[in-house]
């Protein structure tokens, strides 16, 4: 989709103009990686039938992240999707908007909650990249609290971090980045918040222009 921003800025999610089709096993692990995939669902078409029996298998507490729940059920009964890498939708990003609000216990942990029901409803063939998924969500949310230094979410961090180092056993199925960020967070803390925090300055800013 395309993101505008409230500055003028404008931003492609994807946009290659690739067309293929998938079997079930890879347009989930496509879902679950996130490179490819997002996870709306207004951006997507579904047979009626996929819809079966869904809204007993959803969690109504989940206020964030439900669509890409959604479409994990979804993905998991189809038998194959068509994927087409183009942006027909238009996302305005206000100065309201939630991307923009502070930081609140839906928005931070209904991701990650997300991500261990996938893991724990998963079959083997796609287990690992389910837990992939939790741990790379650890990541960012832990980076999103790094640039949050404020006490009021002490607390919040010390459960992210625990959450993180009970993954700690699946730690290579990371990337050597991602892994070495994983220990950063689980061993020295302070290290990978003050370095994160320097990243966001120095080179987030350039991005964004």
């Amino acid at each position: 989709h395309r993101v505008e921003f409230p500055d003028g800025r404008v931003a492609y999610v994807h946009n290659s103009g690739g067309l293929r089709q998938q079997d079930n096993l890879t347009g989930l692990r496509d879902l679950l990686d996130g490179g490819q995939i997002e996870s709306s669902l207004c951006t997507k078409l579904y047979r009626r039938e996929l819809f079966a029996g869904l809204v007993e298998r959803m969690n109504p507490g989940i206020k964030n992240n439900e669509d890409y729940l959604m479409n994990y059920f979804l993905f998991s009964q189809a038998k194959r999707s068509v994927y087409e890498d183009f942006c027909p939708y238009r996302y305005i990003l206000r100065e309201n908007s939630a991307s923009f609000r502070q930081l609140n216990e839906h928005s931070l942990f209904d991701p990650i909650r997300v991500r261990e029901l996938i893991v724990e409803d998963s079959g083997s063939e796609i287990r690992e990249d389910a837990r992939r998924a939790l741990m790379r969500n650890l990541l960012f949310a832990y980076a999103q609290l790094s640039v949050h230094p404020e006490k009021q979410y002490d607390e919040w961090r010390r459960r992210v971090r625990a959450e993180l180092e009970e993954q700690a056993g699946y730690f290579h199925l990371l990337s050597g980045r991602n892994r070495l960020l994983a220990k950063m967070v689980c061993r020295t803390p302070g290290l990978f918040r003050l370095t994160y925090r320097l990243y966001e300055k120095l080179f987030r800013r350039e991005e964004e222009h």
